[in-house]
């Protein structure tokens, strides 16, 4: 046997080829994630801004069920779309989720799990 060597295992893998559709991939999602500044940019719902909660939630779970519907039809390229438009306002609930954990002391796990379940108003009750 010939001995194991980046190059061989490149070739066998064709990882090249496999590299390459992945940048690509990432760069689809990268640039939809960046279009929605442009084309969302006073929509307080795809940033998380001016508490609506229910709304940004509503985008991203309404983008998941979207991107599961499109890979099990096998047009992923829509579902990578998706996937770029709702990193977005993925990015403000994480942001708002590191000001609430910092305003309640530290991580608290029964928030997120409120907060999934739509329970927007009781994580804040009692927190200045």
């Amino acid at each position: 046997p010939r001995p194991l060597t980046a190059s061989g295992v490149i070739r066998a893998c064709d990882a090249a080829e496999s590299s390459k559709s992945f940048l690509r991939a990432i760069k689809v999602i990268q640039t939809n994630n960046k279009w929605v500044d442009i084309r969302r940019l006073f929509n307080p719902n795809f940033h998380f801004d001016d508490e609506t909660f229910e709304e940004g939630r509503a985008i991203i779970t309404d983008g998941l069920r979207i991107i599961k519907d499109s890979n099990k039809l096998g047009n992923f390229e829509a579902a990578r779309e998706k996937l770029g438009e709702i990193t977005h306002p993925l990015q403000g609930w994480d942001r708002i989720w590191d000001e609430v954990e910092e305003t309640c002391g530290g991580r608290d796990f029964s928030i997120t799990v409120a907060a999934a379940k739509g329970d927007f108003s009781a994580q804040f009750a009692g927190r200045k």
